[in-house]
């Protein structure tokens, strides 16, 4: 019997794993031919669309499928159809309000030409309000087959798509056509793989429920909009679209594959941590673990993105986005201390402590007034990129903080960590302020200096020298063994 339930995880998790990689491949791809045909300035116009539909959609997030996964009843057909009621009607009041801010947003950025477009998002939050939760009900019980579909076939599809549509629009207006596809595929996937019924049903006694629980995450998708977005409305509203389009290619560059990560350790390590919220010893046990995962990776990516960056960005986009690659430098270590915050987070909501995100991310934004500093005394755009480095460094040294003082997790390991973490970056650094241009030889040398680092990582640290074994422990591979005074 167990032997059964842990080959399902295993491959539970292998699927997941793998259709994720596919996924953010796929996105790679999709946003490397957009920007290969369109101009810089419909890429930032592009931009500003996805701001408006992340302003939307971040200022009204209740955790309807978190929920569903963290909460014991989450699997009762009347907490589906609660599901469903809460997004229909939030998906009405989304599009009204999309269509009613579009003038608004146009005029900001100085696109009135554009406002058309910006009402036609407005479709996005009707067609996401029709989505179907049974993909996530499947994730209780670690089956992630029917998520890879909803997930990987509308990818594919745009994926295909892009370019002829790219050669059809010839501006702006394809990224729009694709986004509202991407929806319509995805939802109707979502109807496809369900097993029960969509239904919509209003159950008074679970609302109460759904806002004690989704509040909090209301109030930090407010922050999160001006984590996320706010260096790009800045950039957009005082530098213009082209440098808005220049920044967008750097950042989706980076965030692609640390979106991939974060929603498979997500996914993954909920599930194990919220089923553990009533054992300390387990639940500190695979909070462990997945901090060291994530904090090995987002090493890895941080190093080899701030070394291979700006060789990186003019091979793969040509020279018209080329001065991205020191914009990479910066974003990619912003990004991956965002990926090792991921397991803060999941361990706290696991346990329904949705506040922490809440108040993390209030000390994140403060890169908005970072940001405001630096286009006041015009330094340039690199020095928003590293304010939001530096609220992201904030932010976790808050997560580490607060979670010591709940007793949910000791400081003293992942201080150590970050330490470790600052250090790589500071060493991968080198090359560039030395005015050493390494081009094509950037890839070897990352491969290298990762080699080396982890070489001595692997001497002198003891978090580093069974990666591979904890690696495969929070996959499911194997029994979690037993971690000591960590």
């Amino acid at each position: 019997m167990n032997s059964t339930k842990d080959g399902n995880v295993r491959h539970g998790a292998s699927m997941l794993a793998l259709s994720k990689g596919m996924i953010a491949a796929l996105r790679f791809g999709r946003n490397l031919i957009a920007a290969r045909i369109l101009l810089p300035e419909d890429f930032g116009i592009g931009a500003t669309f996805a701001m408006l539909t992340a302003f939307m959609e971040m200022t009204s997030n209740l955790g309807q499928s978190r929920q569903i996964v963290q909460n014991q009843r989450g699997d009762s057909p009347e907490w589906q159809e609660m599901t469903h009621a809460v997004s229909a009607y939030r998906g009405v009041i989304l599009a009204a309000g999309t269509f009613l801010l579009a003038p608004i947003f146009a005029r900001i950025f100085g696109l009135p030409e554009a406002t058309w477009a910006f009402r036609s998002l407005s479709l996005l939050p009707l067609l996401n309000g029709l989505f179907h939760s049974d993909c996530y009900r499947f994730q209780r019980k670690m089956r992630f087959g029917r998520q890879v579909s909803v997930d990987l076939i509308p990818a594919f599809v745009l994926t295909i798509l892009v370019y002829p549509i790219c050669i059809w629009r010839k501006d702006y207006s394809a990224l729009l056509v694709l986004s509202l596809l991407h929806e319509l595929i995805r939802v109707a996937m979502s109807h496809v793989v369900s097993e029960r019924p969509y239904r919509i049903r209003w159950h008074r006694d679970y609302f109460s429920v759904f806002c004690k629980f989704g509040w909090p995450l209301l109030l930090n998708g407010i922050l999160l909009f001006g984590v996320l977005q706010g260096d790009r409305f800045v950039i957009g509203v005082h530098y213009g679209m082209e440098s808005l389009g220049v920044y967008s290619v750097a950042l989706l560059l980076a965030m692609s594959p640390i979106m991939m990560l974060a929603s498979v350790h997500g996914q993954l390590v909920l599930p194990k941590l919220s089923r553990a919220q009533d054992d300390p010893k387990q639940y500190h046990r695979i909070y462990r673990l997945s901090e060291k995962g994530t904090a090995v990776i987002a090493i890895c990516f941080a190093v080899s993105l701030t070394i291979c960056g700006p060789w990186l960005i003019a091979a793969l986009y040509g020279p018209k986005y080329a001065s991205g690659g020191t914009l990479l430098m910066v974003l990619a270590p912003m990004l991956a201390i965002r990926l090792m915050r991921a397991s803060q987070s999941i361990a706290t909501l696991a346990v329904g402590d949705t506040k922490h995100q809440l108040i993390c991310n209030m000390v994140r934004s403060t890169e908005l007034i970072l940001a405001i500093v630096v286009v006041v005394a015009d330094w340039g755009i690199v020095w928003i990129a590293l304010g939001s480095l530096i609220g992201e460094l904030a932010a976790y040294l808050l997560g580490v903080c607060r979670m010591d003082s709940k007793s949910l997790a000791t400081a003293k390991p992942s201080l150590k960590l970050i330490g470790i973490f600052a250090t790589t970056i500071a060493i991968s650094w080198i090359p560039f302020f030395s005015g050493i241009q390494l081009d094509a030889y950037s890839i070897p040398v990352s491969v290298m200096t990762l080699a080396v680092l982890f070489l001595i990582l692997g001497k002198i640290n003891s978090d580093f020298r069974n990666f591979s074994r904890d690696l495969s422990t929070i996959l499911g591979l194997r029994e979690a063994p037993l971690l000591g005074n960590n």
